[in-house]
């Protein structure tokens, strides 16, 4: 059985694994906040600048040049905002699964410990279902790591 001192750490794990989580969240948004405060100041440096271009042509092919300049770059932008924002929410990913991972394989260890600590009371005859109960805690693990495994493939960069 579990100690109230086993459930205490237990329980402080979970806050420090939620803290842990939430810290990678505000961190996440910072970047954005930061990727999305820089893009609007640069938009408005280009808002100027065309603004001062068209005012500033003295004919109709000067104010086209002046449109076109500003659309050209705008898909090379618009790529490299796209990128940043990948690599944030895949750098978030990473965090998240590690976090999980890391405490995940903590609740294992401690159930593992706690299964064993109950099974070596088991009265005399109960071998078989002992056995089997240890089986079965074992392909808990191989289940985990088979879901681990797949998480890590999905959260690669391609």
């Amino acid at each position: 059985m579990l100690t109230p001192e086993q459930i205490a750490a237990a329980q402080k794990r979970q806050v420090e694994a939620l803290h842990e989580l939430a810290t990678h969240y505000v961190n996440s948004v910072q970047r954005l906040a930061a990727l999305n405060m820089r893009l609007i100041q640069q938009n408005l440096d280009d808002a100027n600048t065309h603004a001062q271009a068209v005012l500033d042509a003295k004919d109709t092919q000067e104010m086209l040049h002046a449109h076109q300049s500003v659309l050209e770059p705008l898909a090379h932008k618009a790529s490299d905002y796209c990128r940043h924002l990948v690599e944030v929410a895949t750098e978030l990913g990473h965090n998240f699964t590690h976090v999980f991972q890391v405490h995940a394989d903590e609740a294992h260890q401690q159930f593992v410990a706690n299964v064993d600590e109950v099974l070596k009371d088991a009265p005399p005859g109960s071998e078989a279902a002992v056995e089997a109960v240890k089986a079965a805690v074992a392909n808990t693990k191989i289940v985990a790591d088979a879901v681990r495994a797949a998480m890590e493939k999905t959260n690669k960069p391609q």
